[in-house]
């Protein structure tokens, strides 16, 4: 493995979906949107997955799904993960299964749990998505996990009508939880087989502006929020000379993997072009591949192009948005934010 590569591994997590089962709904899910035939990955698998993955150099372990809770092998995966030495396991919850035993159990693997706990906005937010009654279950497994000191995130699908409530959202978290380490934003994009509502909350260039100028701002005053792995959001800070916004590595970068419940390999979980297929060797076969370079490179043919381009070099952007994130009116969504954060200087 190239010298780049293997420090490139040594500082990223390994994702896997076990699941693509879930116990919620919700309507903006990319995980689960477009698909019928729901699978777990095998324990075997998984296990063969993370030891490769440990040989390879990797010591972050990502567990997502789906509803990883869901998946029964999960507690001794999470002992043999601590064998193995994985100094951090990081699991995507919703929180609705996270009672007084399921806490306990994780303390008992002795595994470096964090939890990442959904929460969706102030209640009638959340349950506008995830259904009536969600808002009370996920703040009981949140306040289970916080008794049993495990460390919890917050994440937060923002669309558009979650945009002006950000400040007393991530204020009003704080207060009633204080123990959290991090709100961490995540911006909607558009997903397969859309519900109807959801193409009406993606986020108009105004609403990520808008987004932007609120996590600087919380940044600022010492609330620890952030844009999850969207460094657009870090360059539109710094152009409109707003530069508290924490930095935030591309979706797709060197040392990210994902592997999912049906066994392929992509480059991000809400990704569903393949890069392999998990058997034995993949995952140094892939590191090591011309393809999975070119995929997590820095974009050669546009964005040099852009009037834009040295503001994103400084805020850590090196290829243009994702085609999901915009409204789909045929423009460049980073182009179209950045044009009016250079005009809020």
């Amino acid at each position: 493995m190239h010298p780049d590569m293997r420090e490139a591994v040594r500082n990223e997590n390994i994702i896997i979906e076990l699941t693509n089962r879930c116990n919620s709904n919700c309507s903006f899910c990319f995980a689960r949107a477009g698909i019928s035939d729901f699978r777990d990955l095998p324990e075997n698998t998984v296990n063969d997955i993370i030891r490769e993955a440990r040989e390879a150099g990797y010591t972050g372990l990502h567990l997502t799904g789906g509803e990883p809770f869901l998946w029964e092998p999960l507690y001794r995966t999470l002992e043999l993960a601590s064998g193995l030495g994985y100094r951090s396991v990081l699991i995507n919850s919703n929180g609705s299964l996270l009672d007084r035993t399921a806490c306990k159990r994780i303390r008992d693997t002795n595994a470096a749990v964090r939890l990442s706990i959904s929460l969706h906005g102030p209640a009638e937010y959340h349950e506008k998505f995830r259904g009536t009654g969600s808002w009370g279950r996920t703040l009981r497994g949140l306040e289970c996990s916080l008794e049993e000191n495990i460390p919890v995130h917050i994440f937060t699908t923002v669309g558009k009508s979650l945009v002006p409530v950000i400040p007393g959202f991530v204020k009003d978290t704080y207060n009633q939880f204080p123990g959290i380490r991090t709100v961490t934003l995540i911006q909607i994009i558009r997903i397969l087989q859309s519900i109807p509502g959801i193409e009406e909350e993606l986020l108009a260039p105004a609403d990520f502006i808008s987004m932007v100028k609120s996590v600087s701002l919380l940044s600022l005053y010492g609330l620890r929020v952030n844009i999850l792995e969207n460094p657009l959001a870090r360059t539109a800070s710094i152009l409109m000379g707003m530069p508290w916004l924490p930095p935030s590595p591309p979706l797709q970068r060197a040392g990210r993997i994902t592997f999912m419940a049906d066994g392929t390999m992509t480059l991000s979980h809400s990704s569903r072009t393949p890069i392999g297929s998990y058997g034995k060797g993949a995952i140094k076969k892939v590191l090591n591949s011309d393809s999975y370079r070119q995929g997590v490179s820095p974009d050669r043919l546009t964005c040099p192009q852009c009037r834009h381009f040295k503001h994103c070099t400084a805020g850590g952007m090196i290829r243009p948005s994702d085609t999901q994130r915009g409204p789909g009116n045929g423009s460049r969504f980073c182009s179209d934010v950045l044009d009016l954060a250079a005009g809020q200087q």
